[in-house]
């Protein structure tokens, strides 16, 4: 009798155990659920939010009309002028009436600047072209300096000399005596002294300093013409500005200045 009691309390006990234990779990569940449900309602209203300020944003922009708004889905590859037959190229359209309507493009020199010379006036195309070419034999012709900047050409041929050496690393090369022209001429007038009949000898060739030259584009203000030229060498190349002013009605040179100079060292 005693042992049926004790099972019996051992089994009330359980039943309470059990009982509480079920409430238990039963809370945390609802809590666990109730945050889930609040965190849901949060990041609910956070996208509503986000997105109602997303459409109001849109809203307010003034939007463009597109450019070329039918270019992507534009048929390219025939033209009205040309046969269907003949594959479009560049070359193709250059022969065509299109050429006549394309701006030319000109190259562009890093640190020298653009080679268009389109704009250049003619009597100081036909100055730089005669300047360069003497400055590439070291020779200098005073009718393109103005009458009072004559003295220009001895400053700029010092101040050339003067950095040639620091920059490519050997001595200024100097303009070539012209010895076989004067032993040729008194020569010649000993002959005809004498009455022989002798051949002149022939001058000695020019010596070049500079290979080549790139005139680049200008700039005209009032009566001031500024022009860039490139003179290049085997040691590297010198970049020069000649000042042009309208003396009169003719362009002359007024300044020369060296405006960079930079070598080729291995």
């Amino acid at each position: 009798m005693r042992y049926v009691k004790i099972k019996a309390i051992m089994k009330s006990k359980k039943s309470i155990l059990f009982f509480e234990f079920s409430i238990l779990f039963t809370a945390i569940l609802m809590g666990i659920t109730g945050c889930s449900t609040k965190d849901k309602k949060a990041d609910s209203d956070s996208d509503l939010t986000l997105r109602a300020q997303s459409e109001k944003r849109f809203k307010e922009i003034e939007w463009t009309d597109p450019i070329e708004k039918d270019r992507l889905t534009q048929n390219i590859s025939e033209t009205p002028k040309i046969s269907k037959t003949i594959k479009l190229t560049p070359v193709i359209f250059l022969c065509g009436d299109y050429a006549k309507n394309i701006e030319p493009v000109y190259p562009n020199l890093d640190g020298f600047g653009s080679l268009d010379t389109s704009g250049i006036p003619d009597e100081i195309k036909l100055s730089v072209t005669s300047f360069s070419e003497n400055l590439c034999t070291l020779s200098a012709n005073d009718e393109l300096m103005m009458a009072g900047s004559v003295y220009e050409l001895a400053l700029f041929e010092r101040d050339l000399k003067n950095e040639w050496k620091k920059v490519f690393l050997e001595d200024f090369p100097s303009a070539p005596e012209d010895k076989k022209t004067k032993e040729g001429e008194s020569k010649d007038k000993e002959a005809q002294k004498e009455g022989e009949d002798q051949e002149p000898l022939e001058p000695e060739k020019p010596k070049f300093v500079f290979d080549s030259y790139i005139i680049g584009n200008g700039f005209e203000q009032n009566s001031l013409y500024e022009l860039p030229v490139r003179f290049n060498c085997s040691k590297g190349f010198v970049d020069v500005m000649l000042y042009y002013y309208r003396e009169s009605v003719n362009w002359k040179i007024n300044q020369i200045k060296i405006l960079r100079m930079e070598g080729k060292h291995e």
